[in-house]
């Protein structure tokens, strides 16, 4: 690649993505939205139009945290993830986020991780490794055994 076309594959790739099924997107600031509940269901069964059976499991998942279901996308997001945000006194839920970023070649994909991450939490599986002091293991062990379940 000559020097001209590297500098403009550089400029190009700073501001968008190269899809490897289509042409470059640009991706621009304010390609960001946030939903909350109805709303977060909505928007990621959009995200999933075009795969059925991942429309039918992100609604298993959605209606499972239904008001307490966030979702944001963005371009400047680095890294799609998730979040669960609980409140501690009493133990209850208080959010659940899934953040996905744009501008990648596999947003479908990204999404349904998350919603794969959440739905673990459904089954039961909160399976996390973390260390607690021994004069808080009483209180932890209140919030461990308090789910999501209690509070929907």
């Amino acid at each position: 690649m000559d020097q001209k076309a590297n500098a403009q594959f550089n400029h190009q790739t700073a501001h968008g993505c190269i899809d490897s099924f289509g042409p470059l997107h640009n991706i621009r600031e304010e390609d960001h939205h946030e939903y909350s509940g109805w709303e977060a269901k909505q928007a990621i069964l959009n995200r999933l139009t075009n795969w059925p059976k991942a429309q039918v499991f992100a609604t298993e998942v959605c209606d499972f945290y239904g008001d307490y279901l966030q979702y944001h996308e963005s371009a400047l997001i680095n890294s799609s993830y998730y979040r669960i945000d609980l409140h501690h006194d009493p133990v209850r839920p208080k959010s659940v986020r899934i953040e996905l970023q744009l501008g990648t070649p596999q947003i479908a994909e990204a999404l349904m991780h998350e919603l794969l991450h959440l739905n673990t939490r459904m089954q039961g599986y909160p399976r996390e490794k973390f260390w607690i002091p021994y004069a808080l293991t009483q209180y932890a062990g209140s919030i461990i055994r308090t789910s999501f379940h209690s509070d929907l």
